[in-house]
């Protein structure tokens, strides 16, 4: 594996990380019922995920 590759690798594991640690403290402090926070902002976070995957990738 090249250099670039554990680049993009590391970036997503540190967005993963951060993304798990802010849902925590969303669902610690804002009183935001299950349903809302796990339709909507989880669907947020896949297209994200999906768009910075198609950049890697060399799509657009």
């Amino acid at each position: 594996m090249n250099r670039e590759w554990f680049f993009a690798l590391g970036i997503i594991v540190i967005f993963l990380t951060l993304d798990l640690r802010t849902k925590r403290w969303a669902e610690k402090n804002l009183d935001i019922s299950k349903y809302i926070f796990d339709g909507k902002i989880e669907l947020v976070y896949v297209r994200n995920y999906g768009i910075a995957f198609n950049k890697l990738s060399g799509k657009n």
